[in-house]
């Protein structure tokens, strides 16, 4: 990805993050991938103000006590957005989590 594209992505998350809706945000990480990736220098600084809670994960591979643990954190924090930062298991754990939340909303509604 080329320097101007991802200058412009982190435009985009930044304008995400710091809307006025989002004050709290609750990111999904892999142990290192926060800190490896470089997420940290980017996002740290939009988080200042923010209500933040960083969930590491601890499984290599999605597990069910794991997505219990996250679920029990998201549903105590109530987050407005959720950030995945890392690979796989991260991302699975924030789609699995998104649908929990949303099939929740609509049951609400």
């Amino acid at each position: 990805m080329s320097g101007f594209l991802l200058k412009e992505k982190y435009k985009d998350l930044y304008k995400i993050l710091n809307s006025q809706k989002n004050k709290k945000i609750f990111i999904i990480s892999g142990k290192n991938s926060y800190y490896k990736s470089g997420a940290n220098k980017l996002i740290d600084p939009i988080l200042i103000n923010k209500d933040c809670k960083i969930y590491f994960k601890k499984q290599n591979i999605p597990s069910l006590d794991e997505m219990v643990s996250i679920h029990k954190n998201l549903k105590y924090f109530n987050p407005d957005i959720l950030l995945a930062i890392g690979g796989g298991a991260v991302l699975d754990y924030a789609k699995i989590s998104n649908c929990i939340v949303n099939l929740k909303n609509l049951k609400q509604n």
